[in-house]
């Protein structure tokens, strides 16, 4: 299971200090540190970050294999526009730099 969560700098010090002084004993603690410890940081100042599987449902609907539709290249990339405007943020965006 992945989760994101959002700790002070200095929780997460303390959980990479502590990641190499604890024994398996303490399994809730122990996967807790671990998880926060080896996590994957989000840069500063990235972008909102959306449902990928939501874009795509948006932009390639199910069709039946008869359908056929053409595009000019300012209408694909409306509907590319209208795909990541309509997919759901997961994460905001970090505003600061």
């Amino acid at each position: 299971m992945k989760c994101v969560i959002d700790i002070p700098k200095k929780a997460y010090e303390a959980c990479l200090k502590l990641k190499s002084e604890l024994d398996e004993d303490g399994i809730l603690g122990f996967c807790l540190i671990n998880a926060v410890a080896n996590c994957e940081l989000l840069p500063k100042g990235h972008g909102d970050l959306i449902d990928r599987n939501s874009v795509n449902d948006f932009l390639l609907p199910k069709q039946d294999s008869d359908t056929k539709w053409c595009a000019t290249g300012e209408t694909i990339k409306q509907l590319i526009r209208d795909a990541f405007d309509k997919a759901p943020t997961i994460i905001e965006a970090d505003e600061t730099e």
